[in-house]
């Protein structure tokens, strides 16, 4: 990606520092939870300002977030309760001071957006929508706005022009950029992901089953064309696969800034709502690995240089990919065995005597749905 790309709100709208429910000392813990060693910054230094909150920062934060926790939704399957805390406190308590467990997207973003903000950066959360499509080879099929994300803009003097904005997600998953991206559709704005045969991009676009005639209708002239791009037209993250020439959507968003009581209406809909979805009739698993580990040189690399491996767990199927390479895959034969490989895999604290709580439920082991063609490649 080119330097000079650049990304604005609309309007070069600037976000203002918002204070953070976490506090400095507990910033300080998270950056010791995912293993800092970027820099010497003590709780006074990030209490006086003195963290950098520059991109490159922001980039090591990002990327040390992905190989530290897991895309975890355990907690709705095998605890007594069947409910995953996205709280501010809650969340911090699991992933960074037990070292208990992942969260799922809101948790992880939840966390991030107090973690920067408490190290100076200037960001709110926003939402998006995933494409089904994508995940069965299909045409775009947009599910409903349920997928936190986040807008970010430097600390005060760490860049040159304060509109600067960047997009982040920092929930593993979705082969989503594993760094910020710059909020620009240029097309040179094209991000590696885990390994540097696969990347990411930001295009403006309208979803098939919009009412609005698209920019490219025969009823607008070429201003109102512009006009309509410009003010209606969603942001769009893309991604090429391995050994792929194409692009495909993973998820729309827009820039409105959304609020805890939204996501916690999402949540709960997640948690409780009568009919399944991905999360409820599933054991789901993500998370990253460094692919280098052990190989000679390989710790004196920049952490946001080194190549990651992806493991998932879905349908009772682990697999460990690099890049377009499967290089390990379990078929669990029960769900003891399925336990184990959260714990040993994602490191989630479980013990079999949770195992009871699964018991009857549609996540069980006993009604694993069998994994389909399409999903198969893209794990």
């Amino acid at each position: 990606m080119p330097s000079d790309i650049t990304g604005y709100l609309q309007g070069r709208a600037l976000i203002r520092k918002v204070p953070s429910y976490y506090t400095s000392e507990q910033a300080w813990q998270y950056l010791d939870r995912v293993g800092w060693v970027e820099g010497d910054y003590s709780v006074e230094d990030i209490e006086a300002g003195r963290f950098p909150a520059n991109l490159e920062n922001l980039n090591i934060i990002i990327r040390r977030h992905y190989i530290s926790f897991a895309n975890d939704t355990t907690l709705m399957h095998l605890s007594e309760s069947h409910y995953l805390d996205i709280s501010p406190e809650a969340t911090f308590k699991r992933l960074v001071a037990d070292r208990a467990g992942g969260t799922y997207c809101y948790g992880h973003h939840t966390l991030m957006l107090g973690i920067l903000r408490a190290l100076g950066y200037r960001t709110y959360p926003g939402i998006a929508r995933m494409n089904f499509g994508f995940f069965v080879h299909g045409e775009p099929s947009y599910q409903a706005y349920a997928h936190m994300v986040l807008f970010v803009q430097l600390g005060e003097g760490q860049g040159t022009d304060p509109a600067h904005t960047w997009f982040a997600d920092v929930a593993p998953g979705p082969p989503v950029p594993l760094g910020a991206i710059p909020l620009s559709d240029d097309p040179r704005n094209v991000v590696q992901n885990a390994t540097p045969d696969e990347d990411n991009r930001l295009t403006r676009g309208f979803s098939p089953s919009s009412s609005l005639e698209p920019p490219s209708s025969s009823v607008y002239s070429p201003e109102q064309a512009k006009a309509v791009s410009e003010s209606h037209a969603l942001w769009q993250m893309e991604y090429r696969s391995p050994g792929k020439k194409d692009y495909q959507i993973l998820y729309q968003f827009f820039e409105q800034e959304f609020t805890p009581i939204d996501y916690n209406v999402h949540h709960y809909a997640k948690m409780f709502k009568p009919h399944e979805d991905v999360f409820s009739d599933d054991v789901i698993l993500f998370r990253y690995v460094l692919a280098d580990e052990g190989e000679e040189g390989a710790e004196k690399k920049k952490i946001t240089e080194r190549h990651l491996a992806r493991l998932a767990l879905f349908r009772g199927v682990l697999k460990k990919r690099i890049g377009e390479k499967v290089v390990l895959r379990i078929d669990c034969k029960s769900e003891k065995e399925r336990l184990n490989l959260i714990r040993e895999h994602f490191g989630i604290k479980v013990t079999e005597e949770d195992l009871v709580h699964i018991k009857g439920r549609t996540a069980a082991f006993e009604n694993k749905q069998e994994i389909t063609p399409e999903m198969d490649e893209l794990l």
